[in-house]
């Protein structure tokens, strides 16, 4: 029976898969742009849009096509943002998780004195093995079953 188990090991949070996702999401939105040009040069899409919009002269529909280009480019900086800030929080839960050691499994206890095994074999009190594993503190009170077992004299 092993004392405490190590944490697990955080599988599809690593830095690795991000970056593999990043550059699969790269490549997926530049495979979608190559192949939305051709189907578009194919067709002759701006050609007619080109004779579209000197028929409609008095829309200003340069200034509309100004308009989405700059909030594409807004877009792509929020992106980014929301990207970098993921980037960090999966750092910062990284970095907690390494720094947390978690009690699992079963623990050795003895029936008599409740003090715990550890791993190499001697026999510690609860609170001391606790606190070496955990950032617990332990402060010491008495239950009213105690109480009354204990100092029965003084419970009326």
């Amino acid at each position: 029976m092993g004392a405490v188990s190590p944490p697990p090991r955080l599988a599809r949070t690593s830095r690795s898969f991000h970056a593999r996702r990043a550059r699969l999401d790269l490549v997926a939105l530049l495979l979608v742009g190559v192949l939305l040009f051709v189907v578009l040069v194919r067709n002759e899409a701006f050609e007619n849009f080109a004779a579209w919009s000197r028929a409609h002269e008095a829309w200003q529909l340069d200034e509309v096509l100004v308009a989405m280009a700059l909030l594409a480019v807004a877009f792509g900086i929020y992106a980014l943002r929301r990207w970098r800030d993921l980037d960090r929080e999966v750092t910062r839960r990284e970095s907690a998780e390494r720094a947390t050691e978690r009690l699992e499994g079963l623990l050795p206890i003895c029936a008599g004195c409740k003090r715990i095994r550890d791993a190499v074999g001697g026999w510690v009190a609860v609170e001391e093995y606790v606190s070496a594993r955990t950032e617990a503190a332990f402060t010491h009170g008495i239950c009213p079953d105690c109480r009354r077992r204990l100092y029965p004299e003084i419970t009326a």
